[in-house]
């Protein structure tokens, strides 16, 4: 079913055939009109790919022409979601005793407890590297996410590191600590 946005992107689409002499070919444009109405993107932004595919390409744009700035601003995206996530994980993960979120403690663990744990400043850039491929592994979905399965408890305002067993009271646990 079309959308109600459908013909204002259909009079965008137009205006560019116009421009490459493409009127004629009606089919080909409906489908880029179908293609581009099931995108459920605003008609002004799809105008503005409009524009920005009829100043980048001599001949009339394929749709892979017309996304390609939105794949490049994606892309942009997911690349700074990754620095935000190596900034955190860098001044956080190579503390042992600190409680990691699932996706952090999963990296942490493929990379390897005691390789992070006694890193080298020499070293942080290939741990970076493997860091990344991880990461968008992981926002990929191919990357299984694993809960920390160790004896953690909230003491006060923060968390600490318990042995493993069974303790009575909370006077009993911060005696261990």
């Amino acid at each position: 079913m079309p959308s109600k946005n459908r013909d204002l992107i259909k009079e965008s689409v137009f205006k560019m055939a116009l421009r490459y002499g493409m009127e004629k070919q009606a089919e080909r444009l409906k489908l880029l009109v179908d293609d581009l109405d099931e995108l459920k993107l605003h008609p002004n932004e799809i105008d503005k790919l409009l524009k920005i595919a009829t100043q980048n390409n001599r001949f009339f744009p394929t749709l892979a022409d017309i996304l390609q700035p939105l794949q490049k601003s994606k892309e942009i995206e997911q690349e700074a979601e990754v620095d935000n996530a190596w900034d955190w994980f860098l001044a956080n993960a190579f503390n042992p005793y600190k409680k990691l979120p699932d996706w952090a403690y999963t990296i942490k663990r493929h990379l390897g407890w005691s390789r992070i744990e006694s890193c080298l400043s020499k070293n942080i850039p290939f741990v970076e590297k493997e860091f990344r491929e991880l990461y968008k592994r992981k926002s990929d979905g191919l990357l299984h996410v694993h809960g920390d399965d160790r004896n953690w408890e909230k003491i006060g305002h923060t968390w600490a590191l318990l042995p493993q067993g069974q303790f009575n009271d909370e006077e009993e646990c911060l005696e261990l600590i």
